[in-house]
């Protein structure tokens, strides 16, 4: 059980804003709204929403790339 002197404890970090995301992911996101709608970056939480999905897509993408095996010749 959470006692509440943790609880207050780490209220501080909950209320910190979010960290500014990495230019992959904007680049991302970005991509995302332009091909579904454009008004949609606008929407409330676009992004809080959405960077931590659209960031693991591009890693997964980076990762099957990687290993890709060399090309034949």
């Amino acid at each position: 059980m959470i006692s509440l002197t943790s609880l207050l404890s780490s209220l501080p970090s909950w209320l910190k804003p979010a960290p500014p995301l990495d230019p992959d992911t904007q680049d991302g996101l970005r991509r995302v709204a332009e091909r579904v709608d454009k008004i949609l970056a606008l929407s409330p939480g676009f992004e809080a929403k959405l960077a931590a999905p659209v960031a693991h897509a591009r890693e997964y993408c980076t990762r099957l790339v990687d290993a890709l095996p060399p090309p034949l010749n």
